[in-house]
């Protein structure tokens, strides 16, 4: 008997689906990978899976620290020895990931957990400093992509989901109430990289643009820190901040993500109702 361990990233190619699509159905998945290969499916996530295609346990044993490599090898190793000693594979693949999974507790209440962890979404905002001309520098066609795709290529391997998001704008106003572009091609060497990848994407870039074009210069200035002459020891002559925002404009910021990560399954399943 074929028994399958896979994680999202790797449920997805054996699924023919996205990472997002396995987080947003593992139950599904775990299922259709089985019925597809004739196999027990034992599909690690937050909860793990265990399905022969009709018959499903899921499993929340275990700790956020043990989303790291090497684990799923000794789940194999421990199925395997079950396997050894004569129990249905059905069987094995359950104790095993029980098994697994309550040795992982046991050590966390011991030393503790640290890391990311499997169903956790990495939210990777990058392009404000990467246009800088100096060793944060990165060529949008090139090196920042590719470094990008490391942030990405780390919360797959953990069975994490990664959301890739454009740069919050700056607030440069011009006559007539326009709005300056200042991140060059890193917003749209972003977009690419989420459409080539079928990684989700939040746009901040546009949605903030769209924000402040709607309050107005004056309105969008609220959002920002602007410190009066003497109001700050650090800037005695006073301060007109046009990247970093206040508490309201955070909170502002905030609520434009939150609006981003409904519209994207897998993000929207860990919102609470009452988030704005």
């Amino acid at each position: 008997t074929l028994i399958l361990t896979p994680h999202a990233g790797e449920a997805a190619l054996l699924s023919g689906k996205t990472t997002a699509q396995v987080l947003a159905d593992p139950l599904g998945t775990a299922r259709e990978i089985s019925r597809k290969y004739g196999a027990i499916t034992v599909l690690k996530s937050a909860a793990t899976l265990v399905s022969d295609g009709e018959f499903t346990v899921i499993l929340s044993t275990g700790s956020r620290g043990m989303a790291s490599g090497g684990m799923g090898d000794l789940l194999s190793g421990v199925i395997g020895a079950l396997l050894a000693g004569g129990m249905d594979p059905f069987q094995a693949a359950v104790l095993g990931v029980a098994a697994h999974g309550e040795a992982g507790r046991l050590s966390e209440e011991a030393d503790g957990a640290l890391g990311m962890a499997a169903g956790d979404l990495l939210m990777i905002p990058f392009g404000h400093n990467d246009e800088k001309d100096d060793e944060r520098h990165t060529d949008p066609d090139s090196t920042f992509p590719e470094e990008l795709m490391r942030y990405c290529r780390a919360a797959l391997d953990k069975g994490a989901q990664p959301v890739l998001m454009t740069p919050v704008s700056r607030r440069f106003f011009v006559g007539g109430g326009s709005l300056l572009y200042t991140h060059g091609e890193y917003p749209q060497a972003i977009r690419r990289l989420a459409a080539e990848k079928q990684i989700p994407l939040i746009d901040l870039k546009k949605d903030s643009r769209e924000l402040y074009l709607s309050l107005g210069e004056e309105k969008t200035a609220e959002l920002f820190v602007r410190l009066a002459p003497g109001e700050n020891p650090d800037f005695p002559e006073g301060h007109d901040d046009k990247t970093h925002f206040n508490a309201a404009g955070a909170d502002a910021i905030c609520r434009l993500v939150v609006r981003g990560m409904r519209g994207i399954p897998c993000c929207a399943a860990l919102l609470k109702e009452e988030d704005a």
